[in-house]
């Protein structure tokens, strides 16, 4: 019996010390920046947070906060401005809000990311995007996940880029018919 309770306890501590490890590991895999705008979301979240709630009490249901952000596979860029931006997957495992306008039907695949715009030595700007396509049968999954994406507009992509705030209040949208730019939208707030 204490042989058996021996080699749980030992192979325990192995899990345990692997998991660490990997962790260890993978952020070690990730860019200075990715790992450097990570943190910075932990840091920041519970406030971005509670100031979405306030701002958007009335709006917002506050299960739409409940993100994963998918950091094993972010990725840096670098703009037009020549700025450092984050892209990182997101799922909502509560769901998402998403405005659907018009008698148009909700997409049938919607592809979000956290964008982390750099905008000092440790500080970014946090925005949703949210991406669907014109042809329904095209579904965003992992595998394709960044074939279209921020900075990345291919010559055949048809539909919408969507911007978010953290708070899920829409910002405006850019609307593509075979990979330029044919309209955007905005608030009819930000109209005037």
């Amino acid at each position: 019996m204490r042989l058996i309770s021996q080699s749980f306890l030992i192979g325990l501590v192995l899990i345990l010390f692997s998991s660490c490890a990997k962790n260890i590991l993978d952020l070690d895999k990730q860019k200075p920046e990715i790992i450097a705008a990570r943190q910075w979301v932990q840091q920041n979240q519970d406030d971005l947070d509670e100031k979405a709630l306030q701002t958007k009490s009335a709006y917002l249901d506050a299960k739409f906060l409940e993100r994963t952000i998918l950091w094993e596979d972010a990725v840096e860029k670098t703009d037009s401005k020549t700025r450092t931006v984050i892209e990182v997957p997101v799922t909502y495992p509560n769901g998402m809000a998403f405005g659907v306008t018009g008698t148009n039907p909700p997409p049938k695949s919607i592809r979000t990311s956290l964008i982390l715009v750099k905008i000092g030595p440790a500080n970014y700007v946090p925005y949703f995007l949210k991406v669907y396509s014109d042809d329904p049968s095209h579904v965003f999954d992992r595998s394709n996940f960044f074939d279209v994406g921020y900075l990345n507009i291919p010559e055949d992509f048809s539909g919408e880029f969507n911007i978010y705030n953290w708070d899920e209040s829409w910002q405006g949208s850019s609307v593509y018919k075979e990979g330029k730019q044919s309209g955007n939208r905005v608030p009819k707030k930000q109209q005037n």
